[in-house]
């Protein structure tokens, strides 16, 4: 799945990203923006991103930039303070055609920080199963800092996300790992301080990079500086 969305965005075609995640992912300053707003950039086409409301259970006003033949849409369902099972029970009442009115061509998944361990990787899967047939891609979450109390929890649940993607033959983006390589070199400057669980404007550009350069590999604009090692994103 990873290897045909690559194929797609290294070529010239419309292509529309769906996303579910929580308040990593939720906002214009997050991840998932930037990764529209950067594909934007790169292939000089125009991006339109809107957001799922969970109040009203209905999408925002699309937010359009740039111009171009073709369009990059990004669909981005990421509501904060949801987990796995709320996700389920929303697809259940209302059907994934309500998530989702306009079929993605992936989904990217990135949960775990909502779940409870013991529940996570039966409601994972059960949610996969409710997707359908629609191609998803797997994206593992940030750790969490020692003190904050949850820590060996998320990085337990994220090494079942990497099990589940294996057991279903699925994509994987593999953030955590990078996240990984900053922390043993004992950089937490990616992390909001206040509460050492969501990462800050580096930690989210970070993210972004990952999973940029996952999606479309053969196409990586190489900014100043870059380096392939995790530990050091490419900007």
């Amino acid at each position: 799945m990873l290897g045909s969305l690559a194929l797609t965005l290294t070529h010239p075609a419309n292509v529309r990203i769906g996303v579910i995640g929580d308040s990593t992912s939720d906002q214009t300053t997050e991840w998932v923006y930037l990764l529209g707003d950067q594909l934007r950039q790169r292939f000089h086409e125009k991006l339109v991103y809107r957001n799922y409301d969970k109040s009203t259970r209905a999408w925002t006003k699309p937010t359009v930039s740039g111009a171009g033949a073709y369009t990059i849409s990004i669909d981005n369902a990421s509501c904060a303070s949801w987990g796995t099972k709320r996700f389920i029970s929303e697809i259940t009442w209302l059907g994934i055609g309500h998530l989702f009115p306009d079929r993605p061509d992936v989904i990217l998944v990135s949960l775990g920080h909502n779940d409870g361990l013991a529940s996570h990787r039966v409601e994972l899967n059960y949610l996969l199963d409710q997707l359908g047939d629609i191609p998803v891609v797997l994206v593992t979450q940030n750790p969490q800092r020692t003190h904050f109390g949850d820590e060996l929890d998320q990085r337990a649940r994220m090494d079942i996300t990497r099990q589940i993607a294996v057991e279903r033959g699925l994509g994987v983006i593999d953030v955590e790992a990078a996240f990984d390589w900053r922390i043993r070199l004992g950089d937490w400057s990616w992390f909001e301080p206040s509460e050492w669980l969501h990462p800050n404007s580096i930690g989210q550009w970070f993210w972004e990079a990952r999973v940029e350069a996952a999606l479309a590999p053969f196409s990586i604009i190489v900014r100043p500086g870059y380096s392939d090692d995790p530990a050091h994103p490419p900007w």
